[in-house]
């Protein structure tokens, strides 16, 4: 049975070793950043490792607790689950993980040690906070448009998984590492002792998680890259809870193909050898969740994007409904009226279908099956759709006309 996690022996081979199948020619300067960032993630993964097995000696009693009615939001990128993600996490019920975690301390020990740091950085006024919030708006707000994040932000819990290299954004520094184009099929790997490697690794997360910020409290995930990992994740989280947000794949597909061109021009190669096998990626992301919703039952709803943007209080409240969590509880914080931020938000992230080769006719061909599935909420009622003139990842359905 063939080992299907990527391995650090895979990355060094697929980055800077064998000869490129999917990218091409492999010059100097991406020989080296791609080096670089080998140098920091190698060490790093070591670190997080011995710290994730010091937990077992620190504090032992993290691994009985069971994560209690967890909320996993998943649905394909750029469908709105950043959006609900954040608007949830909000809630003081609720517990998510942040940034800083995910990269710096994975381990109870480590989360320890840093928010000790803070504790004493915000005794004498957070000039190591300050300097933080410097650094981010100098280095990384021309991401802003297309994904604002920080460290002290709500984020993907899948950058958790990169000690075990099963983290799907290593794509970009590594493209042509077959393995890494496996993970979105993870619910049909041959090896079902890879898919529990990851799945226990996973669990132990946010075990630690929850012993550092109340195991009392609801644990709410966002990760778009778990969509091809729906049933392993039913299987490990029984009592779980699906928030699954759906958006028309003519919207979704050239604003991620769009999204993801920094990270290889940076790199130095042609971010469109990567658009094949994202475009295919997306499909079996929306095929698989389609094939799954029966599975899931009454543990999954679905939200359609353009009820999450256009009143998002009726949209939690919907959700709770429909997965049986208070009402109240899941709403706390928000305002009552539609009139919340993503009615006011306008993103400068622009692009056009023509850009990658693609046009609304052919993708609603190509994915009626998807249109004509009553589950999904994304009927076309007219002929009015996507402009082929700009498209921009705004709140209300992007490129999308107002009306018929």
């Amino acid at each position: 049975m063939p080992d299907m996690l990527p391995t650090t022996w895979d990355l060094i081979r697929g980055g800077l070793l064998s000869t490129p199948k999917i990218t091409g020619r492999r010059g100097i300067r991406r020989w080296l950043l791609t080096a670089g960032i080998l140098l920091v993630l190698i060490p790093m993964g070591w670190f997080h490792r011995f710290c994730l097995a010091l937990d077992h000696l620190l504090f032992p009693s993290f691994k009985a607790i069971e994560p209690k009615k967890p909320l996993f939001i998943i649905g394909p990128p750029r469908s709105g689950t950043t959006y609900l993600h954040r608007l949830i996490e909000k809630n003081p019920q609720f517990t998510t993980f942040y940034f800083w975690e995910l990269l710096l301390a994975p381990a109870i020990c480590q989360k320890r040690f840093w928010l000790g740091l803070y504790a004493c950085d915000s005794r004498i006024g957070h000039p190591g906070l300050r300097c933080l919030r410097f650094i981010e708006q100098h280095c990384f707000s021309s991401m802003d448009d297309i994904h604002a994040t920080s460290l002290m932000d709500a984020e993907e819990d899948y950058f958790g998984l990169l000690p075990l290299h099963a983290c799907f954004l290593l794509i970009v520094a590594f493209p042509d590492c077959e393995k890494l184009w496996k993970l979105p099929q993870f619910d049909q790997w041959e090896s079902s002792e890879d898919r529990d490697t990851v799945m226990n690794f996973y669990r132990g997360l946010l075990q630690r998680h929850l012993h550092v910020r109340g195991h009392e409290r609801t644990l709410v995930s966002k990760n778009p890259s778990f969509c091809g990992m729906l049933a392993s994740l039913h299987d490990h989280f029984p009592t779980a809870r699906f928030a699954i947000p759906i958006r028309t794949p003519e919207e979704t597909i050239p604003s991620l193909l769009s999204s993801m061109r920094g990270g290889p021009e940076l790199l130095g190669y042609p971010a469109a050898t990567l658009e094949p096998l994202l475009k295919e990626m997306m499909h079996r992301y929306y095929q698989h969740i389609g094939n799954q919703l029966t599975l899931l039952g009454e543990q999954a709803a679905v939200v359609p994007y353009r009820d999450l943007v256009g009143n998002p209080h009726t949209a939690l409240t919907s959700l709770a409904n429909q997965l049986g969590y208070d009402e109240a509880t899941l709403t706390a914080g928000m305002e009552p009226a539609p009139s919340t931020p993503a009615k006011k938000y306008r993103s400068g992230h622009r692009y056009t279908l023509e850009q990658f080769g693609l046009n609304q006719s052919t993708l609603r061909s190509e994915y009626s099956w998807l249109y004509d599935d009553s589950r999904m909420g994304l009927q076309v009622s007219c002929e009015s759709g996507v402009t082929t003139s700009a498209i921009s990842d705004s709140s209300l359905a992007p490129g999308v006309q107002s009306s018929c």
